[in-house]
């Protein structure tokens, strides 16, 4: 009973370090991503017709494009992680009143949240990625016209 009792403490506490985890990946992503972001959307807007300006711009963006997508990779072995945590609680026999199934609907949870994390942070790449699109696009006609 006593090894049982320290599985599922050892379970939950790692369930709780992923979940500390994901937030500082997740507010890293944001810090790194954001500016890049809101540079990249000035320039695509037209209000710099410099090539060298937005290629200054584009590799900053290629920057944070690099992050949000190694903060995916992060995030993703996380998830694999928290999965184990849960097929493992599952594995364990029940404690009485139901603790078990408590924690393990509060592993599930955090899997939920995660899981979001991961689609929000994949759609701001994918934006982010469409954004250096059209600003090298730009860059590119402005070079042409030179």
């Amino acid at each position: 009973m006593r090894n049982q009792l320290l599985a599922v403490l050892d379970i939950v506490l790692s369930a709780r370090l992923v979940n500390a985890n994901v937030i500082r990946i997740a507010e890293e992503a944001h810090k790194a991503a954001d500016p890049h972001l809101a540079l990249a959307l000035v320039s695509a807007r037209g209000t710099t017709t410099n090539p060298v300006e937005i290629a200054l711009d584009l590799e900053m963006l290629d920057a944070a494009v690099d992050c949000a997508k190694e903060a995916l990779a992060e995030i993703e072995k996380i998830k694999r992680v928290v999965s184990k945590n849960v097929v493992e609680l599952e594995a364990a026999p029940s404690l009485p009143g139901g603790d078990a199934a408590m924690r393990r609907d509060a592993i599930q949870e955090n899997l939920d949240e995660i899981d979001e994390g991961f689609q929000i942070c994949g759609a701001r790449l994918q934006e982010m990625e469409t954004v250096r699109d059209i600003a090298d696009k730009r860059r590119k006609a402005l070079v042409a016209r030179v």
